[in-house]
């Protein structure tokens, strides 16, 4: 998971993801660093962000760790989120609301 920590309100976002996975499956791992990508228009982005890698045992535990993934886009107001799922990237659309709605 890579999660950006430009703004106040990503690393507050930041702090709430590491409560979620230490109360969800009990560690990580986590790197610092520095990202750069282009639109599709050709402009650079660049920002600091926190790359977390999360073992998980099962189904359940790689459920909790994406939904503690999605709550900190939620909180941190992301448009996506980037992550690798058994060797499989992907970029997915973060949740609109914080806290997450119920249904």
């Amino acid at each position: 998971m890579i999660c950006p920590i430009e703004t106040g309100v990503q690393r507050e976002a930041i702090a709430a993801l590491r409560r979620a996975l230490a109360r969800r499956v009990g560690g990580w791992s986590e790197y610092n660093g520095r990202g750069v990508w282009y639109d599709d228009s050709g402009a650079r982005f660049e920002e600091t962000h926190v790359r977390f890698e999360v073992w998980t045992q099962n189904a359940l535990q790689t459920e909790q760790v994406l939904t503690a993934h999605n709550e900190y886009g939620a909180f941190a107001g992301e448009q996506s989120l980037a992550r690798v799922v058994n060797g499989r990237a992907s970029l997915v659309p973060a949740p609109p609301t914080w806290p997450p709605v119920k249904g």
